[in-house]
């Protein structure tokens, strides 16, 4: 998950997004469907701050930034 919100805001601030709060309604788009249906459940709080909506993410779909670590050096290894 780590990984995935890192390219999603490289990718936003590629495209001129300044205030990556204003994606937190949209960020379902792009995502799984089980983090799709995560997103409702979420407080309106949380989705209008991207700190806030990172964290949480994080924090129900992510792994340890180790494991994220780990596996992102196996795969520039291929």
């Amino acid at each position: 998950m780590r990984i995935w919100l890192a390219n999603f805001e490289m990718q936003e601030r590629v495209q001129g997004t300044t205030d990556l709060g204003l994606c937190g309604l949209h960020i379902a788009h792009y995502m799984l469907v089980l983090s799709q249906h995560r997103l409702p459940t979420f407080l309106p709080a949380i989705l209008a701050s991207w700190t806030l909506l990172r964290e949480a993410l994080i924090a129900r779909f992510g792994v340890s930034a180790e494991v994220d670590n780990q596996r992102l050096l196996k795969d520039l290894k291929r």
